[in-house]
């Protein structure tokens, strides 16, 4: 164990000091990516406008495994972490470390509630069973056979009586009975999206399962809610299932589709929009964008959305273009100049004067040139 340990220690400090190297000669931001969780962990700018990278709610963190399950998950990882350390077992430590970090992250980040779906449903399912293995069921019945199961009138009387003897198991089978049939709806709702309309007739239907008689209110007491069932609200569904991308989205990309049909893909009009739409723009509206989920191009495309007016959003159209122009040329010939092209099109457009200093602040944009 000297030897794997030593030789792990040794082999991950070598490799993190590497990394360090390469983050501080701006060969590579592995480190920053490492350390911060991509991102997710330090709440910059750009992840300060992405829902997923927000920490949920406390509510919606528990209610996303459902609460029991998570409970059970998190004390079967403290007592796995236990086992792991106390008696050696390597499978319950790893099995406790993973189900302990993933609940960090999705503490820390919306995103990683699905990275630790995993890691809540092996673990609580074994608290699941633990707790089944704690209710006695297996004592209760061989006591309930040894009573005499002969009539059943025997059955019926021995069965009450050996439920009694064992109070752990009526409480933990209410427990499990609660645990089932929160996420039997939990799955319902999760399975239809916000907006379809199968949701709002499932939600109405759930409302109607209840008798009138217990809505019934005429001395200023009823057992459920009284209210009048609105049709536009949820009153059980709703809180989960994906609520983006219904016909609206798909009919706009079906038009986008069709725009411009005539150009070569790269020529066609850009699509500015704030960057989680940029891939689906590339691929269901066929057309190019500013940004897009790799985070390129998140400041040109948030100056265009902020901009204050017209001319100032053509100014940043034609800054993107050059910049594009440039990097082009760049990669064809090595040298950061303008193509041809691009020079002749703004001297249709610009003095020879205007056109020498457009050119020069856009080739000199080092710290020096900025200054």
């Amino acid at each position: 164990w000297l030897l794997v340990l030593g030789s792990l220690f040794t082999g991950g400090l070598v490799f993190g000091v590497v990394l360090y190297l390469l983050q501080i000669t701006d060969q590579s931001n592995a480190w920053n990516i490492l350390t911060t969780g991509s991102g997710y962990f330090t709440k910059n700018k750009i992840f300060g406008t992405i829902a997923e990278a927000s920490a949920p709610s406390r509510g919606q963190l528990f209610a996303s495994f459902g609460p029991i399950v998570f409970v059970l998950a998190i004390v079967m990882g403290i007592i796995a972490l236990w086992d792991g350390i106390v008696k050696k077992s390597q499978t319950k430590l790893v099995l406790g470390m993973w189900v302990i970090v993933a609940a960090y992250m999705a503490w820390s980040a919306g995103r990683f509630l699905f990275n630790a779906a995993p890691a809540m449903a092996i673990m609580g399912a074994w608290g699941i069973v633990t707790l089944w293995g704690a209710s006695g069921a297996s004592n209760m019945a061989r006591s309930w056979r040894r009573m005499g199961i002969r009539t059943p009138g025997e059955r019926i009387s021995n069965a009450r009586k050996a439920v009694w003897r064992t109070p752990q198991f009526s409480a933990i089978g209410l427990v499990l009975i609660m645990l089932i049939g929160q996420h039997a709806t939990y799955g319902i709702d999760a399975a239809m999206p916000g907006s379809s309309r199968h949701e709002a007739e499932m939600d109405e239907t759930i409302y109607n399962i209840a008798p009138d008689i217990l809505r019934w209110n005429d001395f200023g007491f009823s057992l459920l809610d009284d209210s009048t069932y609105d049709e536009n609200s949820r009153w059980y569904l709703g809180s989960f299932g994906s609520g983006y991308n219904d016909r609206g989205w798909n009919l706009a990309y079906d038009w986008l589709k069709n725009q411009d049909t005539d150009e070569p893909y790269s020529d066609r009009p850009a699509f500015v929009s704030w960057w989680d739409y940029g891939f689906q723009a590339l691929e269901t509206g066929d057309h190019p964008s500013v940004s897009d989920n790799f985070q390129s191009g998140i400041p040109s495309s948030g100056n265009m959305l902020l901009a204050r007016s017209q001319d100032d959003l053509v100014a940043m159209f034609i800054w993107r273009l050059s910049n594009a122009d440039l990097a082009y040329n760049e990669a064809r010939t090595g040298e950061a100049v303008h193509t041809a092209s691009f020079l002749n099109t703004l001297s249709s457009h610009l003095t020879d004067e205007q056109k020498s200093e457009f050119v020069t602040i856009e080739t000199n944009m080092d710290a020096e040139g900025i200054e």
